[in-house]
């Protein structure tokens, strides 16, 4: 999902979201939906959003990219583009309006792929449930046995309610044929109200470095109203029930203790140096201008420590203004994660 190093050369774009980086041969390609900002009415710019590819210079996964293709366009306002492979053929899922492509609730439509930036043929609209009518996106794949399990998310994602669903086609299916597809049943994942969580979904999964392990990753919410902010990324470890369907279990409370996923080595031992005055081991420089007035700020975030008492000391240095009538220091807020 990172987009470090990427270089869009499409400048005719807005702020671009729901990116999806996917490797191709030699190189990497990061999947995206972006606005045509050069429309001045708010509800034009939002029709106008399509899909859009970037490429990497090379096989380094950070970049640089450049501009590749718009993908998929069929004339009418598409997000959450991302690929997906079943029987070794690639297929590219995304949203867009239903009814035909004209119209109505949003559905998840696919289409075979030429090449990492072109679809070829017929564009497919898959059938779906999702407990409320008026949105299906975030279209993202899931493995399993030869079985492809396409989830997704259903309802508003400013609702409480948001929530995970998903379809399957069968190893050896056509994945362009509607009827191959099995609902499964009920959410997969939905709001947690005893641990504080709304809204769950927009995630995508990931192996534990050892490859054992299956993780979800995804945004929820720690307030039940109607609103489309306070949404952070949270990830946890997902199961497989006996036939082989996915077991998402229940969204854990923010911050919650959870095992490093299989094979992670974790953050390893950590330093820092407050006495040297030249750069060396462990050496950490925060630098900033400070603003003379009633309040200034400067947030400070340590790597992770072990358990046990810490002190944080604060050094000032320089000379204050001879227009102030005083300096002083105040830790207006701290925060600790176990």
């Amino acid at each position: 999902m990172a987009r470090h190093g990427a270089q869009p050369q499409h400048r005719d774009l807005g702020p671009g979201a729901a990116p999806i980086r996917e490797r191709g041969q030699l190189r990497w390609y990061i999947y995206y939906t972006a606005a045509d900002s050069r429309l001045s009415d708010p509800s034009e710019r939002d029709r106008s959003h399509r899909l859009y590819v970037l490429e990497s210079a090379g096989n380094d996964p950070a970049g640089p990219y450049a501009f590749k293709a718009k993908i998929a366009d069929v004339g009418t306002y598409q997000i959450d583009g991302e690929p997906f492979v079943h029987n070794g053929q690639a297929y590219f899922a995304w949203t867009a309006p239903g009814r035909g492509l004209s119209g109505g609730p949003q559905q998840l439509y696919i289409a075979r792929m030429a090449n990492p930036w072109t679809i070829e043929g017929d564009v497919v609209q898959l059938p779906n449930d999702g407990g409320c009518t008026e949105v299906r996106e975030g279209p993202t794949p899931l493995y399993r046995n030869g079985r492809t399990f396409l989830t997704y998310s259903s309802c508003d994602t400013g609702k409480p309610d948001y929530q995970i669903w998903a379809i399957a086609v069968n190893k050896g299916a056509n994945p362009l044929s509607p009827g191959a597809w099995t609902q499964i049943p009920g959410p997969l994942f939905r709001r947690n109200d005893e641990t504080g969580v709304w809204g769950p979904g927009h995630h995508f999964f990931f192996k534990s470095p050892d490859g054992s392990e299956d993780w979800i990753a995804y945004h929820g919410k720690n307030t039940a109203e109607y609103t489309y902010s306070f949404r952070s990324t949270r990830a946890q470890r997902i199961s497989w029930n006996a036939d082989n369907t996915p077991n998402l279990g229940k969204p854990l409370a923010a911050g919650a203790t959870q095992r490093l996923p299989s094979g992670d080595p974790g953050p390893g031992a950590i330093a820092i140096d407050d006495f040297s005055t030249t750069q060396g081991k462990y050496y950490i420089s925060y630098t900033g201008s400070w603003t003379e007035g009633k309040t200034c700020g400067r947030v400070y975030l340590s790597p992770k420590l072990s358990a046990g008492a810490h002190t944080l000391t604060i050094t000032v240095t320089g000379n204050k203004p001879e227009s102030a009538t005083n300096s002083y220091i105040t830790v207006d807020r701290a925060e600790v994660y176990a």
